[in-house]
């Protein structure tokens, strides 16, 4: 393998499939992987965002050297076609997504050409070859600002001195709503905190026809973004979840899976919506989350990365960003996630509309409707 690979960046977008039971038995439902990543970041107390889709790519790129044990335990995490499920939800034109490999100069000889080879070809990956010194992890934080159109302009702090490679996905999502707000009616208004206080947010508010329904103790709604091909169907929408009255996050999301999001029945219903204007920023290492949803081998010694290099080498760390933005106009989102390796020596008008007024914290959840697929998913507490 010489060092100077042709770079090859590409759109790519996912599904993820995590459970807590058996992940090394069969895959799960994308939204059950979705639930249960939120579940580890948040018990309804803390805001948080997550994206399985970033997630899920990264994890792809690792994949491909990976073996054995290591190899079931990743693999169960993944759909069966992930390339083609990038490939579908890039040609809406909202999503803009990129994959890189960088490897530590000092291990490029013994870096498998085929490991290389496959991940150009499934994820049109961009590879390259450097020093890992302090020039290393800026060059890698201008890729992420670069793919993430500037939502996202770091993501490594520094290069450790047994880090030997780090594998990226860059997510970037920006659709205008379909309906969208009048920002001369956002007025100033009280978000109540379960801890009994309030905040003062700016309110968004709209009476428009949504895809509505109530479960689970919650009223559900469901705001399409406005297609940029010439699909008749929408690909992408947003989901509100809240809590009905006395009711707290915590008492609702432990009962969220995929039974519960298969059985719902969203129809047409002429809503009242009043909903925050919001932004998140969320920073977040993923390992324990992954060891909790049974994905252990690979941060181990005994991690199988055959197929990756001669040199053994493990995970060392999953980490994740995510941003979102939400405004009368619509939604501006990135995600990156980095995957660091290490040497393992060391260790109608007359219809009365239905009131939903988002003034209290609610889980929200932005996903690729033709593929049912979550892209991100996060909780606003305050």
């Amino acid at each position: 393998m010489t060092r100077n690979w042709k770079t090859i960046i590409a759109a790519i977008g996912v599904s993820i499939a995590l459970s807590n039971n058996a992940l090394a038995k069969k895959n799960q439902s994308n939204w059950d992987v979705a639930f249960d990543l939120l579940r580890t970041q948040s018990d309804g107390q803390n805001e948080c965002c997550v994206s399985p889709l970033s997630l899920q790519f990264a994890l792809g790129l690792v994949n491909e050297g990976a073996t054995g044990q290591t190899k079931k335990q990743i693999g169960a995490l993944l759909p069966k076609k992930l390339p083609e499920i990038g490939d579908m939800i890039q040609q809406s034109g909202s999503i803009s997504s990129a994959n890189s490999i960088w490897i530590s100069d000092d291990i490029a000889a013994s870096v498998k050409a085929k490991f290389i080879d496959q991940n150009r070809k499934k994820f049109d990956a961009e590879v390259r070859c450097l020093p890992f010194d302090e020039a290393a992890a800026s060059q890698i934080n201008n890729w992420c600002h670069k793919k993430t159109n500037g939502l996202i302009p770091s993501i490594i702090d520094k290069m450790k001195k047994d880090d030997k490679m780090v594998l990226v996905n860059a997510l970037h999502f920006k659709a205008d709503w379909q309906t969208k707000f009048d920002a001369k009616r956002t007025k100033k208004k009280q978000f109540h905190l379960e801890t009994g206080t309030s905040n003062v947010v700016e309110m968004m508010e709209k009476t428009s026809y949504w895809n509505y329904c109530e479960a689970g103790n919650c009223q559900i709604i469901r705001m399409n973004y406005e297609a940029k091909t010439d699909a008749e169907t929408p690909s992408f929408a947003m989901y509100v979840l809240l809590p009905e009255e006395g009711k707290k996050l915590s008492d609702i999301l432990p009962h969220l899976n995929s039974e519960f999001w298969q059985n719902l029945s969203l129809k047409s219903q002429r809503i009242h919506l009043q909903l925050p204007k919001f932004e998140s920023d969320f920073r977040t290492s993923l390992v324990p989350a992954l060891q909790k949803m049974g994905v252990t081998r690979m941060f181990t010694a005994d991690a199988q990365f055959d197929k990756i290099s001669k040199t053994k080498l493990c995970v060392d760390d999953v980490l994740q960003k995510c941003v979102i933005k939400v405004d009368e106009d619509g939604t501006e989102a990135a995600a990156v996630t980095a995957i660091t390796m290490r040497l393992t020596s060391v260790g109608p008008n007359a219809e009365k509309p239905i009131e939903m007024n988002v003034n209290r914290p609610f889980i929200y959840i932005l996903a690729e409707t033709s593929t049912d697929t979550p892209i991100f998913i996060g909780v606003k507490t305050k």
